[in-house]
């Protein structure tokens, strides 16, 4: 009697196990760029950390459109989550703003527009260029 009991918590504690990483694994494929802000971090090349950037936003809108620094890059973009596949479009300076002298902005601009490939989880984002050999690194703004 005890073995059965012993037994049945077991499969019972099995169960909510799988259960649990099921939701996780449910949860984990629905996450979504839209409506989302990211915060730059900076960029990497062979997985070794190039250039930290100034903190910049990245916002991803409805209808495939993104904004960034001041508002002032905007773009498209297509994304396909199943394969990991992302293509921006458009992103260029739209206003006309004096950028220092020291500014990444131009390095930024370039980096984003060679963006093919991406990983997503909850609070990280890493835009692949260069065959997946460099990113963009980026975290989530609250």
């Amino acid at each position: 009697m005890k073995k059965r009991l012993f037994l049945l918590s077991v499969l019972i504690l099995l169960s909510f196990t799988i259960h649990s990483c099921k939701d996780a694994n449910e949860n984990e494929n629905t996450l979504t760029l839209v409506g989302t802000t990211w915060e730059i971090v900076g960029f990497f090349e062979n997985g070794e950390l190039m250039k930290m950037m100034e903190p910049e936003e990245l916002t991803f809108h409805t209808n495939g459109y993104v904004r960034s620094y001041k508002d002032c890059i905007v773009g498209d973009y297509v994304v396909n989550y199943s394969s990991e596949t992302i293509e921006f479009t458009h992103f260029a300076l739209k206003c006309y703003i004096l950028l220092p002298p020291d500014s990444d902005i131009l390095l930024y601009i370039a980096l984003m527009n060679t963006v093919n490939t991406f990983s997503l989880t909850k609070d990280v984002l890493k835009l692949y260029y260069n065959d997946k050999n460099d990113h963009l690194l980026f975290i989530r703004r609250l």
